[in-house]
């Protein structure tokens, strides 16, 4: 199944009455084996179970990049710090807890705004869309959307971070 059917069936499945129960793995040989339970039909994971996989207590002293980085697949980090104004490179013990509500509510503003707008896209080409409607990933050199601030964009072991120096503390 290619990654369109994929996801046409991951947004079928949350749309049908039956309750769409998503257990939750922490690494490729735990999804492997809950994939194989009987009437398994998607999968989740966990912040804890990404940390503890990442050798860290639940996100206390993991990096957020680290713990972004681990959940890329579900999406951009670059864009939920963007949206928390928090730095990439933060340790999650350094976040006061005004700054862990400001991630959390970056994390759902921007799920919530990427789920509306490939909503609208989706089928046939959901995974090759234009993200033009991303504050600041990819977009390193371009003016921040929101203070004008040239983004930055950081390479490292073969990612891209990209952020604002301006509005990200």
């Amino acid at each position: 199944m290619d990654q369109s059917a994929k996801a046409a069936t991951l947004r079928r499945l949350h749309l049908e009455p039956q309750i769409l129960v998503l257990p939750n793995a922490w690494d490729v040989a735990s999804a492997k084996k809950l994939a194989a339970i009987p009437g398994c039909r998607a999968l989740a994971t966990t912040s804890a179970a990404v940390a503890r996989s990442l050798g860290w207590e639940d996100g206390e002293q993991a990096p957020v990049e680290e713990m972004l980085r681990a959940n890329e697949r579900i999406y951009d980090r670059d864009e939920v710090l963007h949206a928390a104004r928090l730095q990439p490179f933060r340790k999650r013990a350094s976040l006061a807890p005004e700054e862990v509500d400001e991630l959390y509510a970056g994390m759902r503003t921007t799920l919530t705004h990427a789920i509306d707008v490939l909503r609208e896209r989706v089928p046939p080409t959901f995974e090759t869309q234009v993200r033009d409607f991303l504050a600041v990933h990819m977009k390193g050199g371009q003016p921040c959307p929101r203070c004008g601030t040239r983004i930055t964009e950081v390479k490292a072991g073969g990612f891209v971070t990209s952020y604002c120096r301006g509005c990200q503390r």
